[in-house]
C-alpha cells in the first residue's frame, strides 16, 4: 500500500487539537463577562507619551453575543490586519503543497541522503548549527509561524541521522520559539515594546545578546544529551511506537555511513545471497523498497536468475563516489566500486 506524504498526526492528536483549541476560545469568551473593562489616561512628560497611573476609570463592557465565541475564527478573516493572517494561511498550504510533491517523488529523501553522507560523522555539530540557525531567525527577525513547513524537513532529518521526531521538532519549533522569547531585534516583540515606551529602536541589544547565549547554550546541551540518549536506545522514545514507520522510511539514508555495505545490506529483511556472488541482493524488485541512497547498490534479484545462478541485476545506483544514477535491464554479477 502506498504510503502517505509529508508528516502525519494521528485522528486523535487532531481531535485532541481541536478541543484545545476550542476550549481557549469559551475561556476567552468567558473572560469577556468577568475581566471587567477600563482605561488609563495618558501625559506627555518630557517629549514622551506615559500612562497616568491615577487615571483608572472603568468603561462600558463590550456586550458581544455568546454566539460569536463560536464565529471569531472566521470573523478574524475581515478583521483589521486580515492580509497578514491570510498570507500566512495562503503560505502554508502552498508550501505544504510543495513539500508533498517532493517528498512523494523522492527528491526530499535525495536532498537528505546528501546531507548524510557529507555531514553523518558531524552529526551533532549539524544539529547544533540548525538549532542556531532557527533561534537567530526567531531572535532577529521574528519568524515564528513561517518554519512550520520546514517541520517535515526537520523531522525526516532527525530520522535519517538516527534520532526520532521530538529532535526534528526541537531543532525547528522548539529552536524557533525560544530564539523569539530571548529575542534580540524581535520586531514584534521588542520593536512593539520600544515603540510603546517610545526608546530607540532595537537599543540595549548588546545586553540581549548574553540572555539569548545562555538560553542557547541551554537548549544545546539539552537537545544534545536527549539525542544521544535516543541513539543509544531508540525505545526509550516517548514517540517509538509512533515513529516507526516514518523511521523505516527514512532509516537507509543514514546507512552506509564508515560501514561495510555487504554488511548493512545483509542486515535488512528479505535479503538474499546471490548463488553466484557474495553480495546480498533483494528477493525482488517490485517487493524492494524505493531507491536507497547508501554507500553500496541496490540489487533486484529475480527467482530465475537466483535459480540460474546468473546474479543480480542492478535496478539503481546511489551516487557514493561521483558516479550518476544508472539502469541496467540485464542480469550481471554485482560489483561495488
Amino acid at each position: 500500500m502506498e504510503s502517505r506524504t509529508g508528516l502525519q498526526i494521528s485522528t486523535r492528536a487532531f481531535i485532541q487539537s481541536l478541543v484545545i483549541l476550542f476550549v481557549l476560545m469559551m475561556v476567552a469568551g468567558l473572560l469577556t463577562r468577568i475581566v471587567p473593562a477600563g482605561r488609563y489616561d495618558r501625559l506627555y512628560v518630557d517629549g514622551r507619551e506615559v500612562i497616568d497611573p491615577t487615571s483608572y476609570r472603568v468603561t462600558p463592557r463590550p456586550d458581544y453575543p455568546i454566539w460569536r465565541w463560536f464565529t471569531a475564527p472566521i470573523e478574524v478573516l475581515g478583521a483589521p490586519g486580515n492580509l497578514t493572517v491570510i498570507v500566512i494561511i495562503i503560505f502554508i498550504l502552498f508550501i505544504g503543497g510543495s513539500f508533498a510533491v517532493l517528498d512523494r517523488s523522492g527528491i526530499v529523501r535525495a536532498a537528505i541522503g546528501r546531507i548524510v553522507r557529507r555531514f553523518g560523522q558531524e552529526k551533532y555539530a549539524l544539529l547544533l548549527v540548525i538549532s542556531f540557525f532557527f533561534m537567530a531567525v526567531g531572535a532577529f527577525f521574528g519568524i515564528f509561524e513561517e518554519v512550520v513547513p520546514l517541520v517535515p524537513v526537520m523531522v525526516a532529518l532527525s530520522y535519517s541521522l538516527g534520532w526520532d521526531a521530538l529532535v526534528g521538532l526541537g531543532m525547528s519549533v522548539l529552536a524557533t520559539n525560544l530564539g523569539f522569547s530571548a529575542a534580540i531585534t524581535n520586531p514584534f516583540t521588542i520593536g512593539v515594546a520600544q515603540k510603546l515606551a517610545q526608546l530607540p529602536l532595537f537599543s540595549g541589544w548588546w545586553l540581549r545578546v548574553p540572555v539569548f547565549l545562555i538560553v542557547y547554550a541551554l537548549f544545546a546541551a539539552f537537545l544534545s544529551t536527549y539525542a544521544r540518549k535516543i541513539e543509544r536506545d531508540p525505545t526509550r522514545s516517548p514517540v517509538h511506537q509512533e515513529d516507526r514507520a516514518e523511521r523505516e522510511k527514512y532509516r537507509v539514508v543514514q546507512a552506509g555511513l564508515g560501514e561495510d555495505p555487504r554488511a548493512w545490506a545483509a542486515r535488512w529483511p528479505g535479503s538474499a545471497r546471490s548463488p553466484s556472488s557474495s553480495w546480498p541482493c533483494c528477493s525482488s524488485a517490485r517487493s524492494s523498497p524505493p531507491f536507497r541512497i547508501t554507500r553500496c547498490r541496490w540489487w533486484a534479484c529475480s527467482s530465475s536468475s537466483r535459480a540460474s545462478g546468473r546474479g543480480c541485476s542492478p535496478v539503481r545506483a546511489a551516487k557514493p563516489w561521483g558516479g550518476r544514477w544508472w539502469r541496467a535491464g540485464r542480469a550481471s554479477r554485482p560489483a561495488f566500486p
